[in-house]
């Protein structure tokens, strides 16, 4: 199950008490043994909420779900943040590269899935091409780590079989130039053919003269996201990784500066919204193209028929039905075709802390 199915999954549980802990975590010992003692106490603290307004007869299996977290979940395979869902029908625990905002538990009708939408937001499947003249591979990425290699009747792509035999242009270098042209030419179709398959961009790795070459023979440049320099005395996975990833990051930056830019461009077209309720009556009627969030705002709200009440997050008043506003809205905008975005660029200012283009009005 990927990420977005794991969302779609979760967002289909509302038969509340919905319990969603979040909490930030180590990767290593000993720092790591704290991350039990945190979430007991989560736990501990989901379960006097969620008996607030529950008896022990309606969430028994939610309950008994809670008391085991602590000695199920193995710290030593925690990366930077654990969210947890759980209730009567659901228990699900996700690990994250992504810190999140706060140690902290939400009871609702529905689980807060802010924090995996946001890390769908940033997660990136792309491909990383090792390009050299004695060989190329092509590896499968997630953000920074290499999830596979491509082995198909293409890759990896032998030497270059390319040589000149004539011993009187041997010396000849622009007839060896034409040569790597030819060999890369070959190895580009080969990659537009795997990125097409697997509908991936990719990333190559190699020194800044193969790139060039590349980039004159490809038969399609925006298959590519641009290149690294490489290091052939470190070509492991995990460094390649860490490269394709640093360029990837950069891409994602870009990504949500021209998404706001998009949406600054539909004001002129009527086609932005940003009070709250029109925002999430447009996102569950399907409407919602674009949703750009402020990346620290959080609100809980009650939604009746036209009416949608806003409660600060952290407000002591907040009725046991409300449900993580900001989450719910982009998940209703993802699920029926749109993007939803979370952004701390100040130029979304303008707009207020949400804005979102519809398709129409």
């Amino acid at each position: 199950m990927n990420l977005k199915q794991q969302i779609e999954h979760l967002a289909s549980d509302q038969e509340g008490p919905c319990v969603t802990i979040t909490l930030n975590t180590h990767r290593t010992h000993p720092d790591n043994v704290k991350d039990g003692t945190v979430l007991k106490n989560l736990c501990h603290e989901a379960e006097k909420t969620v008996l607030e307004t529950h008896t022990k007869r309606d969430v028994t299996n939610l309950l008994t779900a809670l008391q085991n977290l602590p000695g199920e979940v193995d710290v030593n395979q925690n990366l930077d943040s654990l969210c947890i869902f759980v209730s009567n029908n659901t228990h699900e625990v996700v690990r994250s590269m992504w810190p999140v905002a706060a140690d902290a538990v939400s009871v609702s009708n529905q689980f807060a899935l802010r924090h995996l939408i946001l890390e769908l937001n940033r997660t990136q499947n792309y491909l990383i091409l090792l390009l050299s003249r004695s060989g190329v591979h092509l590896y499968q990425a997630e953000n920074d780590a290499i999830t596979g290699e491509v082995n198909n009747d293409d890759f990896p792509f032998k030497e270059s079989q390319h040589i000149i035999t004539d011993k009187y242009k041997i010396s000849d270098a622009k007839q060896g130039d034409n040569m790597v042209r030819e060999y890369f030419n070959k190895v580009d179709k080969a990659v537009q053919r795997a990125a097409k398959e697997q509908g991936l961009k990719v990333v190559v790795v190699a020194t800044d003269e193969n790139f060039q070459m590349l980039g004159e023979v490809t038969d399609n440049a925006s298959t590519y996201l641009g290149s690294s320099a490489v290091n052939y005395n470190d070509t492991a996975p995990h460094t390649l990784a860490r490269q394709g990833w640093e360029l990837v990051k950069e891409g994602q930056v870009q990504h949500r500066t021209d998404a706001i830019a998009e949406l600054q461009q539909a004001v002129s077209d009527g086609l932005v919204l940003t009070d709250p309720t029109e925002i999430y009556k447009a996102a569950l009627e399907g409407r919602g193209d674009l949703l750009i969030t402020r990346e620290g705002f959080q609100n809980r709200a009650v939604f009746n028929e036209d009416s949608l009440d806003l409660f600060d997050a952290d407000a002591e008043d907040v009725p046991g039905d409300a449900f993580d506003f900001t989450s719910a809205a982009a998940w209703e905008v993802i699920s029926k075709g749109g993007r939803a975005l979370f952004t701390d660029n100040d130029d979304l200012l303008e707009f207020g802390d949400m804005a979102l283009k519809v398709r129409y009005i």
